[in-house]
């Protein structure tokens, strides 16, 4: 809907608009679509297929089906073509006949996503683009630049297997006469259920659906008129009107579509916010096209409201305030509740210390989400604010209303790789693993699925696994397709596994953590890690299933090609070129990974039994399982489907070792795939940073200290108590590991020893803080056993997000009593105080009008005069505010009295003594 750029009654005839009924292939159209169902009792996604019917039965191979991927709605692409058989000529229980073509595809051959379409072409010719789950606009093929037609049903992988999505209804021998049913048995090379051929029974049009729809409310100013029919139609002007709040905007553009079932009216104004609407279509000037020519009938009529003009806000930012660890390449963004207009000017990041604000380039999603890309990394470790200047960032709609105040986001940019494992202690194989441990745990586990095929770039809330391993997995040599780990082949990105690849867990899910995809009410860690998930070939994946990693002799290839994406793969016969499996499954059955993926398989396992060491997480208080890796086949089992089990085995471990160490070259989409998963996790997969330290960590015997204190992490605000207690096992004590001993572990401070702070530990950090600062406290961790009692020593960090203390008064403003032409100068600014070291500004009301405050010191001065003492004696009662700077909004206030007298000082008596 067009912007409206005044608010005026306007009168204007629209153009008779007339559709001729096009009568070319009115009679070929789709008929029948199964493209997802349960995984049970068989595989799921079997005996895929679309079917096409030919009303006047015609020979249908002239015909083809195109299948579009829609997982980008606005840019969907081909992935298959398929020409049309012959198709047989069948006869309807109901009545009527027809010739009916199907194709069967393979196993996931239909894409099962958002928004997939389907295009029924003929020659160069379009006959139909129509979708399901959503509307797709094409970006290639046969159909490129026209939008689909969703057909309003749709499956899901909990459908019933055996049924399909069919037409039904009837009589008719055209597309028009039959209506898109939900699942029912299929019917491929029949009839469908309740469908019936022959000549269609010439009802009126009718009106189906409209947009907005009746009674909606909170309807954006710019949303289009939408009417749906019953038929194609054609309509004679004036058919509709749009009236709201007594102001007439049928003014438009008028666009047919569907055939000249749908007609859309872009109004040239647009209504006010808050706005009462009723639309009215003229029942005797929409006629239909078949038969004899029928009117709508009496008119019809709807009503909605616009969304009211309410002031804009800020729904969400990245980083949000007082993040830590935000990766230095991130995108900054902002996110309004409206469309605005954000002038660069007024939303910028600037580092600490006044070191200068970061250049970065802009842009914006509909105008309500803008990022700001800066043009380098920002510095580690570095304090950085996210700076709104809300009164000059306006909305679009209504009257132009500004975001209220100044917003000031604080964050902590990461150490980097390098220091990001500065507390690993490599010196024995224990030492390594506790303290490594310590450092990968706890990261920011995204949602396995969101299905909206969208993420914000740097933003980790955003992402779901799919959009992170079409990232990491990204095809060198195309970046619109992601390069599958076992086949070897390059296939468009898509976010719903339905065609060629689907999320392949590295450590099989059912080995640890099966089914468990959420767990304590957040995205199950081990579930959705994307340092072990990545992206495979449906079947190799099914193939590999909960299969051991290791040497598989007389075994079945799974077969490599070769792409230039790696210039590796396809020498079928060659046993570093090909995969193999066996026949058994599980612990007892075998997978061997080709060559030139074995290393990065390997560590990726490796990062998974570091990584998953039992306990809770220390930020949410999540369970998470003890994963392991093995040689001994008989502990690798299925764990129970949808429950958390404590600990979980796969291997095979030896096999693993040597993968890596016969691989042991990271390459540079290895070490990119690193940096991808970490941006959005925030932790490391330690192996592709350090390969060299696979031999300490996985040494047999595992030799070193009988005890590991691990440093540990902490987040707590300023002026607050964090209380760690040791409840759910989040304590200090959480990631120490006794190897030798009694388990039972007590804590205590070394020497009292805490800097910034104040802390008491008891198997349990209980601190305190007044600055944004880390406050670290020492503490020894101890373990009695019949060998005696064994100790270590770490650091227990709390980060402490800053919260911005407002200004104080401080103590009082003496009164003041001036003559008529004293000079003035009065002190302010000691009798106000800022515990954060902001530069305080100073305003005054209330005083005498030949006085000032300088905004920057707080100094009152001037001289008195005649006027200010009035008749003979004035006393002005003073306030003097001390403000933080923008976009900070704390003040304090200190009040006083001026007394200003004509004549004689109030200190000397009248008869002249003092």
């Amino acid at each position: 809907m067009a912007r409206r750029l005044f608010s005026v009654q306007k009168l204007a005839l629209a153009a008779s608009v007339l559709l001729a009924a096009s009568s070319a292939h009115a009679d070929v159209f789709i008929n029948e679509i199964h493209y997802d169902d349960a995984d049970t009792p068989t595989m799921g996604d079997t005996n895929e297929m679309i079917e096409v019917v030919a009303t006047g039965g015609e020979d249908l191979t002239q015909y083809s089906l195109v299948l579009y991927n829609g997982s980008n709605p606005a840019a969907a692409v081909t992935y298959d073509t398929d020409v049309l058989p012959a198709g047989t000529q069948v006869n309807c229980a109901g009545g009527g006949s027809a010739r009916i073509a199907n194709i069967i595809y393979p196993l996931n051959g239909v894409q099962n996503g958002t928004a997939d379409a389907i295009a029924l072409v003929s020659g160069a010719t379009v006959i139909q683009f129509l979708s399901y789950e959503g509307v797709a606009i094409a970006s290639n093929g046969p159909a490129m630049g026209m939008q689909s037609v969703d057909i309003g049903v749709a499956e899901a992988g909990s459908t019933v297997e055996g049924t399909s999505l069919q037409l039904g209804g009837g009589p008719s021998s055209t597309y028009a006469g039959f209506t898109w049913n939900p699942s029912a048995t299929a019917t491929p090379g029949g009839c469908n259920n309740n469908q019936t051929f022959g000549p269609a029974v010439d009802n009126p049009p009718t009106v189906s659906t409209t947009t907005p729809a009746s009674g909606a409310t909170n309807v954006g100013v710019t949303t289009n008129i939408v009417v749906n029919f019953s038929e194609p139609v054609a309509v004679t002007d004036p058919w509709i009107n749009l009236t709201c709040s007594s102001l007439n905007l049928s003014a438009g553009t008028i666009t047919s579509s569907n055939g000249g079932a749908t007609w859309t009216l872009d109004p040239t104004d647009n209504p006010d916010p808050g706005s009462n609407c009723t639309v009215t279509v003229t029942g005797a000037n929409v006629a239909d096209l078949d038969g004899t020519v029928n009117t709508l009938g009496p008119n019809f009529q709807w009503s909605f409201q616009t969304a009211p003009d309410i002031v804009p806000t800020i729904v969400s930012t990245f980083p949000t305030n007082n993040a830590v660890n935000v990766p230095i390449g991130s995108t900054l963004t902002v996110t309004f509740s409206e469309p605005v207009t954000a002038p660069g000017c007024c939303v910028h990041a600037d580092l600490h210390d006044d070191l200068g604000t970061v250049p970065f380039s802009i842009a914006n999603t509909g105008q309500t989400t803008y990022q700001l890309d800066p043009t380098g990394n920002l510095p580690l470790s570095d304090d950085c604010t996210l700076s709104i200047d809300g009164p000059q960032i306006i909305d679009v709609d209504g009257s132009p209303d500004a975001v209220a105040g100044e917003i000031r986001v604080n964050f902590e940019t990461g150490a980097g790789a390098s220091a990001y494992y500065d507390t690993v202690d490599t010196s024995s194989c224990r030492a390594l693993r506790s303290t490594l441990h310590g450092v990968i745990d706890d990261h920011a586990a995204v949602v396995y699925s969101d299905g909206d095929g969208s993420f914000t770039p740097g933003v980790p809330s955003t992402y779901d696994v799919y959009e992170i391993i079409n990232d990491g997995d990204e095809d060198p040599a195309n970046p619109n397709n992601i390069l599958d780990i076992y086949r070897n082949e390059s296939y468009p990105k898509h976010d719903s596994g339905a065609v060629n690849y689907n999320r392949e867990h590295v450590w099989p899910n059912s080995q640890g953590f099966n089914d468990v995809l959420t767990l304590d009410g957040f995205p199950n860690p081990p579930y959705t890690d994307t340092h072990m998930l990545m992206a495979s070939n449906t079947d190799y994946n099914a193939r590999r299933g909960s299969r051991a990693f290791g040497t598989c002799t007389s075994c079945t290839a799974d077969p490599t090609i070769f792409n230039a994406g790696n210039n590796v793969g396809g020498n079928p016969g060659l046993t570093d070129d090909d995969n193999f499996y066996s026949a058994a499954d599980g612990g007892n059955g075998r997978y061997q990974v080709w060559n030139y993926r074995r290393g990065d398989l390997a560590r990726a396992m490796f990062y998974m039994d570091i990584r998953y060491e039992g306990g809770r997480n220390s930020k949410n208080f999540q369970r998470e399982p003890d994963l392991i890796l093995t040689d001994n086949s008989a502990l690798i089992t299925v764990t129970p489907s949808g429950a958390f089990v404590a600990v979980g085995y796969s291997g095979l471990l030896s096999e693993l070792i040597n993968w890596h160490n016969g691989d042991s070259t990271i390459t540079a989409p290895e070490v990119l795939r690193n940096e991808v998963v970490a941006n959005v996790q925030g932790n490391r997969s330690p192996f592709v940073d350090h390969p060299e330290w696979v031999a300490i960590a996985f040494a047999s015997p595992c030799l070193g200290p009988d005890l590991v204190a691990v440093d540990d992490e902490f987040f707590g605000s300023e002026d607050t108590t964090l209380n760690r207690n040791g409840a759910n096992d989040i304590g200090v004590l959480n990631d120490d590991k006794v190897y030798v001993g009694a388990t039972a572990l007590t804590a205590s401070l070394v020497n009292g020893t805490v800097s910034h702070g104040s802390a008491t530990v008891n198997a349990k950090t209980v601190s305190s803080a007044t600055h944004r600062r880390r406050i670290s406290a020492a503490r020894r961790r101890s373990s009695t056993s019949t060998n005696g009692t064994v100790s270590d020593t770490a650091i227990a960090n709390i980060d402490v997000a800053c919260v911005n203390d407002p200004p104080t008064a401080v103590g009082t403003i003496a009164n003041q009593n001036f003559g008529v032409g004293n000079v003035v100068n009065i002190t302010t600014a000691t009798a106000f105080a800022d515990v954060d070291g902001d530069d305080l500004g100073f305003a005054m009301t209330g005083a005498p009008a030949s006085l000032t405050i300088n905004a920057l010191t707080g100094a009152i001065t001037g001289t008195t005069t005649a006027g200010d003492a009035g008749a003979g004696t004035m006393m002005y009662t003073v306030t003097v505010t001390g403000s933080e700077p923008s976009p900070l909004t704390g003040q304090a206030t200190q009040q006083f009295t001026i007394t200003v007298t004509n004549g004689v000082s109030p200190n000397i008596f009248a008869n002249g003594f003092e």
